[in-house]
């Protein structure tokens, strides 16, 4: 599997059946096999969460001509 990326316009234009093609999937899933392989490409399914520190966020009020 390489590693594609379409446009939105790319993929308006392309059918259900295109798409499984494209990406070697199907309605059914895919395999485990594929799963290992595309976890190693593209990494896990998630968003990193940012973490602020509070002494910082309290410290951002004050900054500027007015503090709120």
């Amino acid at each position: 599997m390489k590693k594609e990326i379409l446009s939105n316009e790319e993929e308006k234009k392309l059918t259900v059946d295109e798409i499984f093609k494209k990406f070697e999937s199907a309605d059914s899933g895919i395999s485990e096999s594929s799963v290992k392989e595309r976890i190693k490409l593209y990494g896990y399914n998630e968003i990193e969460e940012k973490r602020i520190n509070p002494f910082i966020k309290i410290l951002s009020y004050f900054w500027g001509p007015i503090p709120g």
